[in-house]
């Protein structure tokens, strides 16, 4: 009995020391807690309803710790970003209706908010989706002495309200308008999938192809739409170099959701079981969806670049100012475990500057200036990078191609020694990656994502 007496003192004695320690919370600061929390989540609100992404971003925590769910989809912070930001490029804004909102006080320093809600969100386009009934549980704590968003989950029912139609859609004009260019997507781990597809009267030809990190293809297909009149359809065939070809019926529904479905289900449409929507955000932005048997398997997020070579091959001379303005605008990447780079591009006169930070842990670690001036007679850019205690590099730096090049090293005492070189692309008008080759080792790989355009 002593024994057992003396456990249960000792349980307790813990359970005690425990509250001591993490301290329990009085009214008084639950409700400052609450107040602080609640200007948060009406920041994310506001941002929200103006469809103001930086401002939204701004509740996250920048972190390889963030998680956001939607939907059954699992984002970190760099792939949320990289879905959403073009998403609400397209949107005018978006009308929150939150009821029910509960904020749960775990201790001083994290909150859990749930709440019931309904959106309304309005397109560039015309059209409107409404998300009812929807949830959505916040995570918060309190980080330094700012509160920042660590977990975000939403679930919805999403339903689309096309703009009214006055006439039939033209799908071939909507084929050309949206299905043409290049279009690029991530689909793995340094995985890049490249569709390159151009008009010809009723049809369209299109090549298609996967490239690893290094570049190289690994799959690729031909693709033929051709309009066939009698259903008012697109036939989508798609060869491979073994012989095998698949065969799909698609068409625009709306303005811009198209369906895709195997041949063999056009005359049940309804009734396909593999199915997939895409939906186009102009002027460069697909969302596609993959269905099996009613539920949603992948989603695949496509860019559309512009004005370039598919594979990269030059079109004469390149301008080189130019193209250096790609590098306007806030950029940032991460370079290691918790070590990010962030960077802002401006342009001068004769080329560009560049403000650099390197961050560990929400702490800076460095602070530089990039400096590339065009020199006319060489056709390339000079290329200075200071930063406060670090020796100053020196590099030349040029296109290649319209979206790709080169940055080259310059020993200052030997400039004759043969440098190191840095390859950078851009692989979309928001993604840009810089490979640096190493002797017998595979090449270092960083990707950096455009924040704001400036």
């Amino acid at each position: 009995m002593k024994k057992l007496f003396f456990v249960w003192a000792l349980l307790m004695a813990s359970l005690f020391c425990y509250a001591t320690t993490n301290g329990s919370v009085s009214d008084k600061e639950k409700e400052r807690i609450k107040a602080e929390v609640k200007d948060v989540i009406n920041t994310l609100i506001t941002g929200c309803e103006q469809a103001n992404f930086e401002m939204i971003c701004g509740t996250f925590y920048n972190s390889p710790d963030f998680k956001y769910i939607y939907n059954g989809n699992i984002f970190g912070y760099k792939d949320m970003v990289n879905v959403m930001q073009p998403l609400f490029s397209t949107m005018t804004g978006q009308k929150f209706t939150f009821f029910d909102g509960y904020y749960n006080i775990l201790d001083r320093s994290t909150v859990l908010y749930t709440s019931k809600c309904k959106t309304v969100a309005y397109f560039k386009d015309g059209h409107t989706t409404v998300s009812d009934p929807g949830a959505a549980q916040f995570i918060l704590q309190k980080i330094g002495k700012e509160w920042k968003i660590i977990y975000a989950v939403e679930s919805t029912v999403e339903k689309n309200i096309e703009r009214q139609q006055t006439e039939k859609l033209n799908q071939v004009e909507l084929f050309k308008e949206y299905v043409t260019g290049i279009w690029k997507c991530g689909t793995g781990k340094d995985t890049l999938f490249t569709f390159d597809c151009k008009a010809n009267g009723n049809y369209l030809e299109a090549k298609a192809w996967s490239t690893d990190a290094n570049g190289k293809k690994f799959w690729e297909n031909k693709n033929v739409i051709a309009y066939d009149r009698n259903s008012d359809k697109f036939i989508w065939t798609r060869t491979f170099k073994r012989g095998a070809a698949r065969v799909f019926a698609c068409w625009f529904s709306s303005p811009n959701v198209m369906e895709i479905i195997p041949i063999n289900d056009l005359a049940k449409p309804a009734g396909a079981a593999l199915r997939f929507k895409n939906e186009y955000f102009p002027p460069d932005f697909i969302k596609q969806t993959a269905i099996l048997n009613d539920k949603v398997t992948d989603v695949f997020n496509y860019s559309r670049v512009k004005d370039a070579k598919a594979e990269g091959q030059p079109e004469g001379k390149l301008s080189q100012l130019e193209l250096v303005s790609q590098f306007k605008g806030y950029w940032t990447g991460e370079i290691g475990k918790d070590t990010f780079e962030l960077w802002e591009g401006k342009s001068i006169e004769n080329g560009i500057d560049v403000n650099t930070r390197t961050t560990y842990k929400n702490k800076i670690l460095t602070q530089g200036r990039t400096l590339l001036v065009y020199d006319r007679s060489i056709d390339k850019f000079i290329g200075t990078h200071t930063s406060k205690g670090l020796p100053t590099i020196v590099f030349t730096m040029y296109f290649n191609t319209k979206h790709s090049g080169e940055m080259v090293m310059i020993n200052i005492s030997n400039p004759e020694e043969e440098q190191s070189k840095i390859l950078f692309d851009f692989k979309t008008s928001v993604e840009y990656t810089e490979t640096i080759p190493q002797q017998n080792k595979p090449a270092l790989v960083n990707t950096y994502h455009l924040m704001k355009k400036k």
